[in-house]
């Protein structure tokens, strides 16, 4: 069982005097980062309602993440007190915790942020609970793609980059050589 399960994002910009207009943007990432971290929490709603009906086959979050099926006493258990079939959902506090940005620990600074296991000890104990069947706390495919591309927004258009990424000035302001230039370290820790 793990203790606190988070995920790190730490960025790295390798010859950034190469691009001294985004000096500014380079030395703060936290725009980015709460674009990132309200972004994951959306992502976890439909994470959520996937897994609507699922309760006897168990339910693909991700191709890396599957959630177990429940078992029938607990099925049947469910249904006696009126609660939700629906795996990770009881009483829908988890699940809460893991859509609403204010629900899970977060941490920023310049250049990383660390988020992950929800934020009240109740939550978190039922991440650990669930953690080997149900793994509770999950950094998809689709959500580190979703990172790298927030992150190079960022970098091209800049703290509005939000409300501008659909401009049809996006094209002549990406540099693909900063795409080459830029790693990022997806880890998740315990």
């Amino acid at each position: 069982m793990p203790g606190r399960v988070t995920f790190k994002i730490k960025v790295r910009v390798k010859d950034a005097d190469i691009f001294p207009e985004l000096q500014g943007r380079l030395k703060d990432f936290r725009p980015a980062f709460e674009v990132i971290i309200k972004q994951w929490a959306r992502g976890n709603v439909d994470k959520f309602r996937s897994s609507v009906g699922m309760e006897d086959t168990g339910a693909a979050i991700d191709p890396n993440v599957f959630w177990s099926a429940l078992a029938e006493s607990t099925i049947r258990a469910k249904r006696r007190h009126g609660i939700s079939n629906q795996i990770m959902v009881e009483t829908g506090a988890l699940m809460q915790a893991l859509t609403d940005p204010s629900g899970f620990w977060s941490e920023m600074t310049a250049s990383q942020t660390v988020f992950g296991t929800p934020g009240s000890l109740e939550d978190e104990l039922k991440v650990r609970y669930n953690w080997q069947t149900r793994q509770a706390i999950f950094l998809g495919a689709d959500d580190q793609v979703m990172i790298d591309e927030k992150v190079h927004s960022y970098l091209s258009l800049g703290p509005d980059f939000e409300r501008k990424r659909f401009s049809a000035g996006l094209a002549a302001v990406y540099d693909r050589d900063l795409d080459t230039e830029m790693n990022m370290d997806f880890e998740g820790e315990s």
